[in-house]
């Protein structure tokens, strides 16, 4: 039998390092790195006035914390608003990208604060979902009559990573296996600190 796919058919963590450098319009009145988060579903900004933040401060970076029991308080979202950020990926043209650059700068390029140069990001490294469970194959795995979770006992069948999906403890440990993994790697790319969400 073909095992089930994975929650959102994840099957990999890939990590990203991302550099920004504000506006001077954004940066002025706060002193601060980062503007408001915005909600980009399917690259389109979707919550109100988001053209009055782009014309007031430039394609800006945004964060915003999250309350969340389960993870602690180190869950942030980022916002990175991209070409044509008034529509949907399908949707948007080349008219459009033009008219509305966003704030991801050109490749190869540093931020420099320029209304439409306010980010950048490149790849740092992926590991598997099989390498962080500590199984050699989904597939194998699965036709072994095994489960990565189930909801309902809140334990794994055949594996225990999962366990406790909401205990701190098991996810600082779930965390730092997924740091040691990168590492090991990727030694030459260092786990580089979280900024600070000053918005």
């Amino acid at each position: 039998p073909t095992p089930p796919p994975r929650h959102y058919n994840i099957t990999r963590l890939r990590r990203l390092k991302v550099q920004m450098h504000t506006t001077p319009e954004m940066y002025k009145p706060r002193h601060g790195q980062f503007g408001p988060f915005v909600a980009m579903d399917l690259g389109k900004c979707t919550v109100p006035n988001c053209d009055q933040i782009w014309s007031d401060y430039g394609y800006v970076v945004g964060c915003q914390k999250q309350a969340d029991k389960h993870y602690g308080d180190r869950v942030y979202w980022y916002s990175l608003p991209g070409a044509c950020p008034e529509e949907h990926f399908a949707d948007k043209t080349d008219e459009c990208k033009k008219a509305h650059p966003g704030g991801k700068c050109p490749t190869n390029s540093t931020p420099t604060g320029e209304r439409d140069c306010t980010w950048q990001v490149e790849e740092a490294g992926e590991i598997s979902l099989d390498e962080l469970e500590g199984i050699s194959s989904y597939e194998d795995f699965c036709q072994q009559g095994h489960r990565e979770f189930v909801v309902e006992s809140d334990r794994g069948e055949g594996m225990s990573f999962w366990d406790g999906m909401l205990d701190d403890s098991r996810n600082e440990q779930r965390l730092q296996k997924a740091r040691s993994l990168f590492a090991s790697k990727y030694p030459e790319m260092p786990d580089l600190p979280e900024p600070i969400c000053d918005w």
